[in-house]
């Protein structure tokens, strides 16, 4: 099978007036499958747009070389700066640009009407671990080096004050942003993401988090 790069430039020949078809390309990351998603021409450059399944793979691919940039996560950048030093130039943080960081949960409508309680018994479950993530810094760096393969306390204490403390990542009184959705559904339109006007109240109900912070009191 073709590598990235083995695959880069047979699409350089074979599609340059065009865009590419999606199509899979084993890469030379261990376990990383890439999809190539469309060929653009920016100026005088040739850019192939590529699809990886997670930020993981995106930052895999970064730091192996295969690819030149990507959006990944804080988190996943400082075990590089950890071994590797200060070879990650960052463009940009998503938070400064949108500092609400929402865990919300999704579900089919007539499943939530049809289950009210286990629905707010998850929302209570969500702002019960936002604030013990809050609360004890030591059992969620612990947590972390349990599940992550390779993770290590130092890493712990740098993604905690970003991710936990900076980015507000498990907010204690629930990560539903009314406002922010009223943007995010507003500039969706404009720049064609969506091709109908929508209000934020159409697709998101905020009574089960007002309901769980009822239950809970605000913090």
């Amino acid at each position: 099978m073709r590598t990235l790069r083995r695959m880069v430039l047979a699409l350089f020949f074979s599609l340059l007036p065009g865009i590419a078809n999606a199509q899979q390309a084993e890469t030379e990351i261990p376990g990383v499958t890439a999809e190539f998603v469309e060929l653009r021409l920016a100026g005088d450059a040739l850019r192939l747009a590529v699809r990886f399944n997670n930020t993981g793979e995106v930052t895999a691919a970064i730091r192996s070389g295969e690819i030149a940039g990507g959006i990944s996560a804080s988190f996943r950048l400082t075990r590089i700066r950890l071994e590797d030093g200060d070879t990650i130039n960052v463009l940009c943080n998503g938070r400064d640009e949108n500092p609400s960081i929402s865990s919300v949960w999704i579900a089919d409508r007539d499943w939530v009407a049809a289950n009210r309680d286990m629905a707010l018994a998850l929302i209570i479950s969500e702002l019960n671990a936002a604030r013990w993530a809050n609360s004890d810094k030591a059992g969620w760096i612990a947590l972390a080096m349990e599940q992550i393969e390779g993770y290590t306390a130092e890493a712990g204490e740098i993604d905690y004050q970003n991710i936990v403390i900076d980015a507000d990542n498990w907010p204690v009184n629930g990560g539903l942003d009314l406002e922010m959705c009223e943007t995010t559904l507003a500039t969706s339109f404009e720049f064609g993401a969506i091709d109908k006007e929508v209000a934020c109240d159409e697709v998101v109900d905020a009574s089960f988090q007002e309901e769980a912070l009822a239950i809970l009191g605000t913090q």
